[in-house]
């Protein structure tokens, strides 16, 4: 493989991979021959873009401020091009992350190469991000991405700066406190262990997480009479008087308990498991790609955390129907960490070298060739193309 990458320049490769990656985000829409219209549509990915510190603090309220402020309208046509924008410096992050964990590796050019490549391919990123263009989760993932870079690169001017976009995170969306916290707070951890510098940092983070929580669980319902201003600048007519308890605007409009209770429903519904069974050997493949190379119990205690932190997503399986898109975050936040202890040396290439191994990437590989994993429905372009056959 080795040879083969240095015979062509590894520069063109890697335009390659990025040209892969844009065709993967804009395929679904080349496949159908339209983009989407400038128009103001409301619906679960776009609703989020009305939210506005501009009626009074409401959770998710950060980017339709932003947009308030530089006066774009949220049509369906700008949110997906401002996908595309951070789906691409989500690319540029993740490649410079690999060029720091991978440095000191002999062939590192290779290597960012296949990692590259197999976080492209992988039907948890770009497919998804092409899929689900228009939701938070891009920003808050480039968001930790840069926080991940700033803690790796152990630069102390910059430290100033991982509070600020922890504070970010949450108020762009309050899912960032399962999605992306717990593997900065393991990696500040685990940096702790070796660089006392880091204490700063580590309590002015909790205070920022903690305040921004209290500030969402106290203030982040939006009250009745703002509720039907934001309903009138999103669908341009009154609130009509018998919204249903299960609606668009549950985020903001339902409790804890109702949110947990439709989750839970779900989880009895037949599609479900229909989806889970369609998606249970690529998620097999990938937690034993994250397990097999790593001799857990020999691993410090700081690394011990670092491991299992992906796994701290779970509470969004109980608070929210979308539960492959809570995997697809997982998956990334566990290639995150794998290539991390590559870095610091926990596990080695030659860990990967069994057969196990050979099998699940082949089982990965071909999963992706079925596009996005999805977010309420597993591969949702499988079912689509099901549903027209049959």
């Amino acid at each position: 493989m080795n040879k083969y990458i240095n015979t062509l320049n590894s520069k063109y490769i890697l335009i390659g991979i990025f040209i892969l990656f844009n065709l993967l985000f804009v395929l679904p829409r080349l496949a159908v021959m339209s983009f989407p219209p400038d128009e103001l549509v409301v619906d679960y990915r776009t609703l989020q873009y009305f939210f506005s510190y501009n009626l009074e603090f409401m959770k998710r309220g950060l980017i339709g401020t932003l947009f308030d402020i530089f006066n774009i309208q949220p049509t369906l046509k700008t949110i997906w091009i401002l996908s595309l924008l951070f789906s691409n410096i989500v690319f540029f992050l993740i490649y410079n992350y690999l060029k720091i964990v991978f440095k000191d590796l002999q062939n590192s050019s290779t290597w960012i190469i296949v990692f590259l490549f197999l976080f492209t391919i992988s039907p948890a990123t770009v497919w998804n991000f092409g899929y689900e263009a228009g939701r938070a989760d891009l920003l808050n993932l480039a968001i930790e991405l840069l926080i991940v870079i700033i803690i790796i690169c152990n630069n102390n001017k910059f430290h100033f700066m991982i509070p600020i976009l922890l504070g970010l995170g949450m108020l762009s969306h309050e899912a960032f406190l399962f999605m992306s916290i717990p593997i900065i707070i393991a990696l500040l951890f685990d940096r702790f262990t070796r660089n006392r510098a880091y204490i700063p940092t580590i309590i002015s983070s909790f205070i920022v997480i903690f305040c921004v929580v209290l500030a969402i669980i106290m203030y982040g319902k939006i009250n009745s009479l703002n509720f039907e201003s934001l309903y009138m600048s999103a669908y341009q007519k009154p609130l009509p008087g018998n919204l249903p308890t299960i609606n668009t605007f549950m985020i903001v409009t339902s409790s804890l308990s109702t949110n947990i209770l439709f989750t839970l429903r779900e989880y009895f519904t037949l599609h479900v498991w229909k989806s889970l069974i369609l998606a249970l050997p690529l998620l097999a493949s990938y937690l034993y790609l994250y397990v097999k190379p790593v001799k857990f119990l020999s691993l410090p205690v700081e690394k011990k955390v670092l491991f299992l932190s992906p796994f701290l997503i779970f509470p969004l399986f109980l608070l929210g129907v979308d539960i492959y898109r809570w995997f697809s975050m997982m998956l990334i936040n566990m290639f995150i960490v794998s290539t991390y202890f590559i870095y610091t040396k926990m596990i080695t290439f030659s860990d990967y070298k069994t057969k196990g191994i050979k099998i699940a990437l082949y089982i990965i590989i071909f999963y992706s060739s079925l596009g996005a994993l999805g977010a309420r429905v597993s591969f949702p372009y499988v079912f689509m193309f099901l549903d027209r056959v049959l």
